[in-house]
């Protein structure tokens, strides 16, 4: 089975001209290829030792129309598929985020390739791919090469980023800096395939730095924020999902406390413990027979694309548990969000009821902490 090198997390950046130049010594190691030559590139030695094949790490090419099952994906993986290049058909996009979830989960690169005309790929997924780069890990508008889209393209691209009225991060990433597939395929056969993900190229000096190496956490009143900070952290919570701006600013100012975590002199994530309004108290206890007067509210957690998937929302819930000073908490989370559910699960917190929410069309689950 191949190896891949892990370079040392550091705050130490390192050269891309030196990464590139590390991958391309593997070029005969790697393959990308079609779904329907799988076999003839999969297939054991008689010997039966997968280390003499030489591939080591094969891209498999998928049209969308056939169904890949986890349990699927987890063989190709082992057999040495380390990225799928995912050609979408129009109009099949809940298929298709199914196939990337599992192909993400059993540790492979996620790669779409859109047709080149605007009218023949699907919006949503596009925007999905722009909010979710943990999940689609690169995308390209030509199978043969990553190059830059077109000028019309490119437009929408910018219309689709959730997180565009935040401040861009400093740099590129890195699978964005390959001229093709192959070379991509190539890089994820050399280095560990979590760490390519992380690594953020600096346009100005070529240098790469490795996403979350230096994040630093804060943990303030409303009015102890640094300047600028709290329309930064509301600009956070408007682009990470639907809610009324005007509740949250009156929220966010008289929230008991505040938790941010900072990098490239960035916020790349924020929640806070609210203090709820009376009048809410008296809706969720009538929406649930049970009476949260004096708890405190946990809410409003954002997480930069980039950084989804590497604990800073469970990181940020504990510090802030663990500045309660005693109260007790309560959150409010929709049936359907499975991933913030499991913070809730990993901060020591249980569902005790649900109910139906008019305000957002959603059963919701009301969570408390325990000891």
């Amino acid at each position: 089975m191949a190896t891949t090198t892990t370079m040392p997390t550091s705050e130490v950046p390192l050269d891309l001209a030196v990464l590139r130049k590390s991958a391309s010594t593997s070029y005969q190691e790697c393959a990308l290829i079609r779904n329907s030559d799988l076999d003839r590139f999969t297939g054991k030695p008689s010997s039966g030792d997968r280390a003499s094949f030489p591939m080591k790490s094969l891209g498999l090419v998928l049209e969308l129309g056939q169904t890949i099952i986890e349990a699927e994906l987890t063989d190709l993986h082992a057999n040495g598929v380390k990225m799928i290049a995912w050609q979408p058909a129009v109009g099949q996009i809940d298929t298709l985020k199914t196939s990337l979830w599992n192909s993400n989960r059993v540790g492979m690169w996620n790669h779409l390739i859109f047709p080149i005309k605007r009218k023949e790929f699907d919006a949503a997924l596009l925007e999905f791919a722009l909010n979710n780069p943990n999940i689609v890990n690169s995308y390209s508008f030509d199978g043969k090469s990553i190059a830059p889209p077109p000028a019309t393209i490119e437009r929408l691209l910018e219309s689709f980023a959730g997180y565009l009225k935040v401040e861009s991060l400093p740099g590129i990433p890195i699978w964005k800096f390959m001229d093709t597939p192959e070379q991509l395929l190539c890089f994820l056969h050399k280095f560990d395939i979590q760490q390519v993900q992380k690594w953020l190229v600096m346009e100005s000096t070529s240098k790469v730095h490795q996403l979350g190496s230096s994040i630093r956490y804060f943990y303030v009143q409303p009015h102890d924020l640094p300047d600028n900070y709290f329309e930064d952290i509301c600009r956070m919570v408007e682009a990470g999902g639907s809610v009324d701006m005007n509740k949250v600013r009156y929220n966010l100012k008289r929230a008991f406390l505040i938790g941010y975590a900072m990098e490239f002199g960035l916020i790349v994530g924020n929640s806070s413990l609210k203090q709820p309004r009376s009048e809410y108290i008296q809706s969720l206890n009538q929406n649930t027979g049970l009476d949260f007067s004096g708890f405190l509210e946990r809410g409003y957690t954002s997480v930069r694309p980039e950084y989804r998937g590497m604990g800073l929302g469970t990181k940020l819930l504990e510090g802030l548990t663990k500045r309660t000073q005693g109260k007790k908490l309560y959150s409010i989370i929709t049936e359907d969000n499975l991933a913030t559910q499991k913070i809730a699960i990993r901060n020591r917190t249980r569902k005790l009821t649900t109910f139906f929410s008019q305000k957002t069309g959603k059963q919701v689950g009301v969570w408390v902490n325990f000891k």
